[in-house]
C-alpha cells in the first residue's frame, strides 16, 4: 500500500482525513509506518505527532522521536513532542533518557525539564526519586556552568 504524504502535507489539517490516514497506516507493516511518520515529521510536526501516537507500537521509534525532539525543539516547541513520547516511553524512561543527554546537551535537557512535571505520576515514590535525582544532577551542573535556565520550575 502506497501512501502518497504530499497530499496531507500541504493541505490543512482535517480530523476526518488523518483518521482515514491513521487507518490506512495500521493496516502497513510498524517499520513502513515509522518510515512515513519520519518524513511527515520533518514536513509536519503536528501531524507527524499525532500519526505516531495512533500508529507506531515499538518504544524504539518513540526514542528516537523523542531524540528528534530534542534536535528540533526549543523551549516552547518540545512539548508536543514530549506529550507524543512520555505517555509511550513512561516517565522514569524518558527521565533516564534525559539525563543520559544531560552532558552533552544540556539545553536541550534544561527545555525538555520545564514541561516534564505535568507528566509526573502522582503518589509513585519511583518516580518521585528519578525527578529529584534528574534536578539534583541538574542543579549540580548549573551550580558548575552558571546556567541561567537550570532548575527552572
Amino acid at each position: 500500500m502506497q501512501i502518497e504524504i504530499a497530499e496531507y502535507i500541504h493541505c490543512p489539517r482535517d480530523s476526518k482525513r488523518e483518521t482515514e490516514l491513521l487507518h490506512r497506516l495500521r493496516q502497513m507493516p510498524e517499520e513502513e509506518r515509522y518510515s512515513i511518520v519520519q518524513r511527515l515529521l520533518q514536513q509536519n510536526v503536528g501531524l507527524g505527532l499525532r500519526l505516531a501516537t495512533g500508529s507506531l507500537r515499538q518504544k524504539r521509534y518513540f526514542e528516537e522521536i523523542l531524540e528528534m525532539g530534542f534536535r528540533e525543539g526549543n523551549a516552547s516547541t518540545i512539548r508536543p513532542w514530549l506529550e507524543c513520547t512520555v505517555p509511550k516511553l513512561g516517565f522514569r524512561k524518558v527521565i533516564l533518557l534525559l539525563g543520559n543527554r544531560m552532558d552533552s546537551d544540556p539545553v536541550a535537557v534544561d527545555n525538555a525539564l520545564y514541561w516534564m512535571p505535568r507528566f509526573k505520576p502522582q503518589n509513585d515514590p519511583k518516580a518521585d526519586l528519578a525527578w529529584n535525582g534528574i534536578k539534583n544532577r541538574q542543579q549540580k551542573i548549573a551550580d558548575l556552568t552558571g546556567s541561567m535556565t537550570a532548575g527552572r520550575e
